[in-house]
């Protein structure tokens, strides 16, 4: 029995090792985004809760997110409000948000992570 223990303990620390070892392994994307405000421009702000989209600025409002997809095997996260979808892509520096709005011309726009 105290075998067994031991084996359980030692799998329960290396997964929690794990996980505190890669935090971003897990919603590379868990964090606020905006991108576009500079110069005046019309930004955006994308806030994200582990993998799904719980707030959207766009258009000097905020817009209801109707569905974010689970994250692709890319690291992309796209979802879709009334009106449009979006995804966000890229690493690093060089982390995009990509809309898709009607009636408007497609944008991309680099976003970094709000602190």
């Amino acid at each position: 029995m105290r075998g067994v223990a031991v084996f359980l303990f030692g799998v329960s620390l290396a997964i929690a090792s794990a996980v505190l070892a890669h935090p971003d392994a897990a919603h590379p994307w868990d964090a606020t985004w905006v991108g576009g405000f500079d110069n005046g421009g019309d930004g955006v702000q994308v806030i994200v809760a582990g993998d799904a989209v719980v707030g959207f600025f766009l258009g000097a409002d905020y817009v209801d997110v109707r569905e974010t997809a689970a994250i692709a095997a890319d690291g992309s996260l796209a979802f879709t409000w009334d009106g449009g979808t979006a995804t966000l892509s890229g690493s690093g520096e060089g982390r995009t948000l990509t809309i898709h709005a009607m009636g408007v011309a497609d944008r991309v726009v680099k976003v970094t992570e709000d602190k």
